[in-house]
């Protein structure tokens, strides 16, 4: 799988894993809104920069799952014909990192899927014996006739 994380988003998710493998952190915390930047609670010390965003394309990548907990707020204008308005705000978020963050951060954000993609096919046949490379190319053949009695004079050849 390819992340689409930026390098700041990265990094917050290797500093969360640190803190939790560290026992510094529990894997289930919860975020508040200061000033549009998120404070873990009850976390001593300093973090990374926390937003909105970075949790969100965190929880898009599978990486975490958060919970929003949002307020009602209220508010009035005008004297003499009074209008009130509310709107829901989030005020913090209950986030969880999942397995699949701790394998994110060990491969460096690269998937085994995608190493597999490397390999190619010329160098499969280079290095397939001759034997199972002609039987490769029976195979083929065969599967692009549709005369069943060659591939019953031929299916000795194809046993491996």
């Amino acid at each position: 799988m390819k992340y689409n994380l930026t390098d700041s988003q990265k990094e917050l998710l290797r500093w969360l894993v640190q803190q939790i493998r560290d026992s510094r952190l529990a894997e289930e915390f919860y975020v508040l809104w200061a000033q549009q930047r998120g404070e873990i609670c009850d976390f001593p010390g300093d973090h990374p920069e926390i937003t909105r965003g970075m949790l969100d394309a965190l929880a898009d990548a599978g990486l975490i799952l958060c919970d929003a907990n949002q307020k009602t707020v209220t508010s009035s204008s005008g004297k003499s014909h009074p209008r009130i308005t509310s709107r829901e705000t989030e005020i913090g978020r209950r986030c969880t990192v999942t397995g699949q963050a701790y394998e994110a951060v060990d491969s460096d954000f690269e998937s085994s899927d995608e190493a597999g993609t490397r390999v190619t096919i010329g160098a499969i046949i280079h290095n397939m014996s001759g034997e199972l490379f002609k039987r490769l190319v029976l195979l083929k053949m065969l599967r692009s006739h549709r005369s069943s009695m060659i591939r019953i004079c031929c299916a000795p050849l194809l046993e491996l």
